[in-house]
């Protein structure tokens, strides 16, 4: 978990960030599954992000949450049932 969030923080130098979720190892993160010795990472804004990480040199796995809801089931990001994302720790 440790290179992870160093990863995160190499890639807040080139303008990407936006972290929802940071996982514990092995675990799903959001319903996704992570594989064996690997963290899962949820971000806000598509993958397209994770692709310029990817051509800096930080190794990236993309999986994109997909499904449908209801809209009116949908509530607001900042009242969201989840710890601050703070990439510190």
């Amino acid at each position: 978990m440790a290179k992870a969030k160093e990863e995160l923080k190499r890639a807040e130098k080139f303008g990407i960030n936006g972290v929802l979720r940071i996982g514990e190892p092995n675990t799903p993160v959001l319903g996704v599954p992570v594989r064996i010795n690997h963290v899962g990472i949820a971000v806000f804004g598509g993958t397209n992000m994770l692709t310029a990480l990817s051509e800096a040199g930080i190794p990236v796995e993309i999986k994109a949450i997909e499904g449908f809801m209801d809209v009116k089931e949908m509530v607001g990001v900042n009242d969201l049932p989840f710890k601050s994302r703070s990439t510190a720790s």
